[in-house]
């Protein structure tokens, strides 16, 4: 039962956040200042309620997209990745929120063609390879769903969300030690994270001695 909690959990969450991998000349123009404080993919921002139709910053929407994705509220992400979409079809990150928000709508037809959109503007991007793998589990071909989020791993081995992804499916099949190993690995980065600390409980509940390395104290574990 707690298992499979977590990974609904995952797939219920979704994934607004922004890769970190070091990129070429040729896409950091695209990616410049995207790194946004994670305050806004957890909710902390507030979805605006119109579109703001003056402003030229695409930047702006794809905050605004990203916020009103962790909230909830659908029908102004998708407004705001149109916007995204409108001000220029070689931005990925139009189609990137326009496929997170049919994924939730369960349009998976949808989702996959936005995010192969957002992947042919940007190859390889982690967060984007992610995303397919996340439909993929959706749609219940778990072999793809693995393929793709290794790949987004392989990309970006400190893309977090991807780790929680691939932790809960060692979770589920029983593989309590790498998925101990990849929990411990979240834990001491965001220590926070409720995902993580349930798969770590249960590793535990199967028998796993956790010994996290260093002195970074695993919160919400053991208590």
């Amino acid at each position: 039962m707690r298992i499979a909690m977590i990974l609904t959990l995952i797939l219920v969450s979704g994934c607004v956040t922004t890769g970190t991998r070091t990129t070429s000349v040729d896409e950091k123009d695209l990616k410049k200042n995207l790194e946004i404080q994670s305050s806004v993919f957890l909710g902390q921002k507030n979805c605006p309620k119109r579109l703001n139709v003056k402003t030229k910053n695409w930047r702006i929407h794809m905050r605004n997209a990203a916020a009103c994705i962790a909230q909830g509220k659908l029908v102004s992400a998708e407004r705001e990745a149109k916007a995204l979409l409108e001000k220029s079809n070689h931005n990925p990150w139009g189609y990137y929120f326009s496929s997170v928000v049919a994924h939730k709508r369960k349009q998976f037809v949808k989702a996959k063609w936005m995010i192969e959109k957002a992947l042919s503007v940007l190859n390889n991007y982690p967060l984007f390879l992610y995303e397919k793998g996340r439909i993929a589990w959706s749609e219940g071909d778990r072999v793809g769903s693995v393929y793709w989020i290794e790949k987004a791993l392989k990309e970006d081995s400190n893309l977090v969300e991807a780790r929680v992804f691939m932790g809960s499916i060692y979770l589920a099949d029983y593989d309590y030690e790498r998925a101990s190993q990849e929990f411990i690995w979240i834990l001491q980065r965001r220590p926070n994270n409720k995902i993580a600390q349930e798969g770590l409980r249960a590793c535990q509940k199967a028998g796993v001695e956790i010994k996290p390395s260093g002195e970074k104290r695993l919160a919400g574990v053991g208590e």
